[in-house]
C-alpha cells in the first residue's frame, strides 16, 4: 500500500559514488562495502532508532547534487549513489565520507521485499510519473535485514497537509459508521458493481466494519446477485454521499466465506438481516479493497483526489 509521508529536511552520511544506469549494481555495490567495513568511523555522529541501531539508506542524487531524476526515459543516464546512514544536518562528516541535506518533502511510500522492489518501483514511477519531483531513495526499516525496504518517491517539496489531513478525517468518519448504537443503526454507504451486461448498478449497503479508507466491508447472501457480479467483475465504487462531505472510493472487491473472518466483522444487529449467527454459510463477506479516493468536505472546502497503491508485499 502506498501512503503519504512528510519527512523533514535530514542528512546522509556514507560513501557516494557516480556512474551510468546501465551498469548501476556493478559501481554501487562496493559503496556498500566499504560502508560496512567503516561504520565504527562515524557511529557516534549519525542518528539511531530507539533500539539504538543506525538507520541505512540507500540514497540517489543527481549529477549537479539537486536530488533531480536519473535513470528514466526522459531524464539523465547517469547519476549518484550514496551508501549511508541517517544523520542530523549539522552533522560533520570525517575526512573520507561525504554528507548530502536531503530537503524537507512530502513522500509517496510503500514497503517491498528487496527482490520485489525494483519492479513495483518501476511500476509506481511509470504509474506517477507527472507526480514525481526527483530521486526516490530507499530506507531499510528493520536493522541487519536488507531484504525489507522502504521506499520513498517525493512528490511535493516541503508538507502537503492537505492530504494527509483530508485522509485522516475521512478515515475516522467512515470507522465510525462501523459503531451500532441504540436502535442499531449503523452506517452505510453505495456499493457499486457491473452488472451481467457492463453497465454499473448500485445498492444501499450496511457497513460492517472498516479500515478508515483502506477498506471496508459488507454482508450479503452467498448465491445473491452481487455475489455473483463480483465473481465476473471485481472492480467496484464505494460512494458515501452527504449533504456535508463526498466521499468516493474506488478498487476492487473480494468475496470472502472463510468462517473465522466473518466472525471477526460480525455484528449481532445484523441478525435483523440474517436470521442466524457468523458461521451460516448462507451469508459470505464482501470485502472492498481502495485504490483511489475522491474526497470533500463543504465546512471547509478541503478536497483530495489520489490513489492508494495495494500489494501482498
Amino acid at each position: 500500500m502506498i501512503r503519504y509521508k512528510f519527512k523533514d529536511t535530514f542528512a546522509v552520511i556514507g560513501k557516494a559514488g557516480q556512474g551510468p544506469v546501465e551498469n548501476f549494481e556493478k559501481w554501487s555495490a562496493p559503496l556498500w562495502a566499504a560502508l560496512e567495513s567503516n561504520l565504527a568511523e562515524i557511529e557516534d555522529i549519525v542518528r539511531k532508532n530507539e533500539a539504538g541501531t543506525p538507520l541505512f539508506w540507500s540514497a540517489l542524487n543527481d549529477n549537479s547534487n539537486s536530488f533531480k531524476r536519473w535513470g528514466e526515459p526522459g531524464f539523465d543516464d547517469s547519476g549518484k549513489f550514496m551508501a549511508a546512514l541517517e544523520a542530523y544536518v549539522d552533522a560533520a562528516p570525517p575526512a573520507g565520507w561525504e554528507k548530502w541535506v536531503i530537503p524537507a518533502q512530502t513522500y509517496m511510500v510503500f514497503r517491498s521485499t528487496a527482490a520485489e522492489g525494483e519492479g513495483l518501483y518501476a511500476s509506481i514511477v511509470e504509474k506517477f510519473s507527472s507526480k514525481i519531483i526527483g530521486v526516490g531513495h530507499a530506507f531499510f526499516p528493520e536493522y541487519g535485514n536488507d531484504e525489507l525496504v522502504e521506499w520513498y518517491i517525493p512528490i511535493a517539496n516541503g508538507r502537503m497537509p492537505c492530504h494527509e489531513k483530508i485522509i485522516a478525517r475521512t478515515s475516522e468518519l467512515i470507522n465510525a459508521k462501523t459503531d451500532y448504537i441504540g436502535d442499531g443503526m449503523g452506517g452505510w454507504a453505495v456499493l457499486s458493481l457491473i452488472d451481467e451486461n457492463g453497465y454499473p448498478t448500485s445498492a444501499t449497503m450496511t457497513i460492517s466494519k472498516a479500515d478508515g479508507i483502506n477498506w471496508i466491508s459488507f454482508l450479503t447472501d452467498m448465491d445473491g446477485v452481487k455475489s455473483r457480479r463480483i465473481a465476473r467483475c471485481n472492480k467496484a465504487c464505494v460512494c458515501l454521499p452527504s449533504s456535508e462531505y463526498h466521499i468516493s472510493l474506488v478498487g476492487t472487491v473480494e468475496v470472502i466465506t472463510d468462517p473465522e473472518i466473518k466472525k471477526e466483522h460480525w455484528q449481532e444487529v445484523i441478525t435483523t438481516h440474517y436470521k442466524s449467527d457468523c458461521s451460516d454459510p448462507e451469508w459470505c463477506l464482501l470485502k472492498f479493497n481502495t485504490e483511489h479516493y475522491n474526497l470533500f468536505f463543504a465546512d471547509d472546502g478541503t478536497e483530495a483526489k489520489g490513489s492508494l497503491w495495494s500489494s501482498q508485499l
